[in-house]
């Protein structure tokens, strides 16, 4: 025969120190859980041999830690912002250098022989577009001559590409004789070192050669 109802609660009190309906309360407040580690222990068992009430009771009881919780909901939007951040950063374009004013210099320094060339340039910019008048003078070695032209180019960042076109009948009495370079450089706000390379067209009858060296200097005046 079964033991009466009130000797049972009170043996249950008597072990636990809580009634029924205070355990109950605390087990959805979740202080009693960690009482009941052998209870879940002889569920997680059942549950591996196949019980299918016990497993379902087992995974009731297993409730999500709020830390996980709270990480779940963190997590995501801080993995986004850097991402975006780092995006961000590496779409920052790089500072255009600008090269508006007036520069001086030579082109093929050390060529020797009068072949070297002066340049003087009125550079106006817009943009990373550079352009303005030019002039290539030769050396007093050879003949004192000026080319009258246009300097033009692209800036990207520090880096420079530019190209050189003479003015038809620049030189009197030779009309057709014409001078033009291209090339690279590298720009600093004070000064553009690169190589330019020359050619002079149907200007034989002067007897002009390009540069043997293709290097050019310019600073800023």
């Amino acid at each position: 025969m079964g033991r009466p109802r009130a000797i049972a609660a009170a043996d249950l009190r008597s072990r636990t120190g809580r009634t029924a309906t205070e355990r109950a309360g605390l087990k959805e407040s979740g202080v009693l859980w960690p009482m009941q580690g052998r209870a879940n222990a002889r569920m997680f068992k059942a549950a591996r041999v196949g019980s299918a009430p016990a497993t379902q009771m087992f995974m009731r009881r297993r409730r999500t830690p709020p830390w996980r919780r709270a990480a779940a909901g963190i997590i995501p939007p801080l993995l986004t912002l850097i991402a975006w951040g780092c995006g961000s950063q590496s779409m920052t374009p790089s500072t255009t250098i600008d090269l508006s004013g007036t520069w001086s210099g030579i082109v093929g320094s050390g060529s020797g022989g009068g072949r070297a060339l002066r340049l003087t340039w009125s550079a106006t910019q817009t943009g990373n577009t550079v352009s303005g008048p030019a002039t290539l003078t030769t050396s007093p070695a050879v003949s004192d001559l000026t080319f009258t032209g246009t300097l033009s180019g692209t800036v990207t960042g520090t880096q420079l590409s530019v190209r050189y076109v003479s003015n038809a009948g620049a030189i009197a009495g030779v009309p057709d004789c014409l001078v033009s370079g291209q090339g690279t450089g590298a720009a600093m706000p004070m000064s553009i070192s690169g190589q330019l390379d020359v050619v002079f067209t149907a200007c034989d009858s002067l007897g002009l050669q390009a540069p043997t060296s293709s290097q050019f200097t310019l600073t800023r005046q």
